[in-house]
This record gives C-alpha cells, sequence and structure tokens, in this order.
C-alpha cells in the first residue's frame, strides 16, 4: 500500500541530493519557460489567421494540435534526461552543473525524439480506448456505483455515473504503461540502446526489481499534489479572505510552479537512484527492504558529498 509518509521520506532523501546542486531546478524552469512561449507563440498565430483566411486557420490549428503537444513532450523527455544525467554524476560522486545535464540530453536528442513520439501515440491511443469503451458503455448504461460519496455530487458537480469502463480500463493501461516506462530515461543515457530496446528493459528491470517500489514512486506524486492543493489553496483563501484575491491567486500560482520544478527534479534524481541500484542488483526480496535499500543509498551519497 502506498504510504505518504514513506514517501515523504523518500522525497527528503532525493532533497538532500538536490540542495547539493540547486542549479538543477534551473532545467525545469527552462522547460517551463519555452514551453510558455511556445504556446503564446501559437495562440497569437492562431489569432492573427483569423484576420486573413479562415483555410489558415484550419491549418495552423490541426498543426497546432499535432504538433505543439509532440514538442512538449520532447521537452519534458529532455529536460528530464538533463536532470537524470546530473544525478547520474551527482551520485557517482562528482559535481555536476546544468551544462553537464544538457550535454547528457542532447547526445540523445534523437531516442528522446522518438521516445516522445511514442510516448504520445500511446496517449492518443489510451485515450481513444477511453472514448470508445464509453462510448460503447453508455449504449447499456454507464457502469453505476452505489457510491458512499453520492451526497457530495451537488458539490463537485461529478457522479459516479460519470466513470465509465473506458476511464477504468485506459486507467489501468495507463498505469501499467507509466510503471513499465518507469526507467526508459535512464536506460537510453547509460546504456545507449534503441527507444525499443530502452522500453523491453525498463519494463525487465521494473518488474525484476521494483514492481512493489514503483507504487511508492506514486505515492511520491500524491505526496506533492497533496501538498499543492492543501497549499495553494490554503494561499489563495486567504488572499480572498483579506480582500487581495488576485495577490493571494499570484502567490499561489508562484507555489505551484516551484512545487512542480521541485517534483520534476527530485523525480530525475530518484529515476536514477532506482537505477543505479536495479543494475548493481542490490535489492532484497519485500518492498519495505527495497525501499529502505534505496534510502539509505540516497542518503550515503548525500553524506558523501557532505564530507
Amino acid at each position: 500500500m502506498v504510504s505518504l509518509g514513506r514517501s515523504y521520506e523518500l522525497a527528503r532523501a532525493s532533497f538532500g541530493v538536490l540542495k547539493r546542486d540547486k542549479e538543477i531546478l534551473l532545467l525545469p524552469c527552462m522547460a517551463g519557460v519555452i514551453m510558455f512561449i511556445t504556446l503564446i507563440a501559437a495562440s497569437l498565430a492562431l489569432i492573427n489567421s483569423l484576420s486573413s483566411s479562415g483555410m489558415l486557420f484550419i491549418q495552423l490549428f490541426i498543426c497546432s494540435i499535432i504538433i505543439v503537444p509532440l514538442f512538449f513532450a520532447f521537452l519534458a523527455a529532455f529536460f528530464q534526461a538533463a536532470v537524470v544525467g546530473c544525478a547520474f554524476i551527482r551520485l557517482e560522486g562528482d559535481n555536476p552543473n546544468i551544462r553537464d545535464g544538457l550535454k547528457v540530453a542532447i547526445r540523445n536528442a534523437l531516442p528522446l525524439l522518438q521516445w516522445a513520439i511514442i510516448g504520445a501515440i500511446v496517449g492518443a491511443l489510451l485515450e481513444a480506448i477511453r472514448t470508445l469503451l464509453n462510448a460503447l458503455s453508455s449504449e447499456s448504461g454507464r457502469l453505476n456505483y452505489p457510491s458512499k460519496l453520492s451526497h457530495l455530487s451537488s458539490f463537485t458537480n461529478f457522479s459516479d455515473e460519470e466513470v465509465g469502463l473506458g476511464d477504468i480500463i485506459a486507467g489501468g493501461l495507463g498505469l501499467a504503461w507509466a510503471a513499465a516506462t518507469f526507467l526508459v530515461i535512464p536506460v537510453i543515457i547509460q546504456e545507449r540502446v534503441s527507444v525499443v530496446r530502452a522500453i523491453a528493459r525498463s519494463a525487465k528491470l521494473v518488474k525484476e526489481v521494483w514492481s512493489e517500489t514503483f507504487m511508492l514512486s506514486l505515492g511520491f506524486g500524491a505526496l506533492f499534489v497533496f501538498v499543492g492543493l492543501s497549499g495553494g489553496l490554503a494561499i489563495a483563501f486567504i488572499g480572498a479572505a483579506l480582500g487581495a484575491g488576485g495577490i493571494g491567486l499570484a502567490i499561489a500560482s508562484a507555489y505551484w510552479t516551484i512545487l512542480a520544478c521541485l517534483y520534476f527534479s527530485l523525480k530525475g534524481i530518484l529515476r536514477a537512484a532506482v537505477y543505479q541500484l536495479s543494475v548493481k542488483q542490490a535489492m532484497r526480496p519485500s518492498c519495505s527492504e527495497k525501499f529502505d535499500t534505496l534510502i539509505r543509498y540516497i542518503n550515503s551519497t548525500s553524506k558523501n558529498i557532505n564530507e
């Protein structure tokens, strides 16, 4: 079972490495800035095309919904590879900088692009499966679950009847895909294999060594979601109560941005540490012992750095 307490230990251990190389946080910031500029440029191009030709707008719109998501997926993979590259250097006892991480990402740019394309295709297929199965199940009635939370439907504006068969199956397949590909980027960086072989290698490592511990990485993400929602909403509500809703919202947005950069960086460090331990085969049978080994490994790296 995923434990937020143990996920906190994992985040704290990874942060022990990150605090020695704070410049790594600039990598997700760079990715975010490029994505923001790209989104603004695409939006302005679409707006300007409305005044010239409707056909031009349609063409630009089709290109935008295809190219922009692929570009964003590539940026995410590229800068995650840069973070993982820095993490590998740090875990090996050396002192990395942003240039080192970017060199690693640039050296593997082509397989990272291929990985981004495959990921986008899988995401589109999962969405198609979800839509198709939901449409088919709606003909015979959606899956109805007697829920104790039905009294919340008026507050959330969602009912349990909106959860269809496609949501469940696509969600399960998406989770399995995320688990199988958890170590794809570290494999691409360290083993210099094709993307297909990297996916197979990642799936093998996860299955043999980290099948249970992957669930703790989900708790790692859940921890950041919890902290982000609780802290951000608290800031926004306090600002609204003081009559400064706009300022509160701006501070909450900055808070969420910082958390997103932290999560992106810590997840890269986690991937690097998991891969290092996997190839060393330093794992023990039980999930608890695997997790403890991972924590000790990351903490020992931080101690070596401090020394």
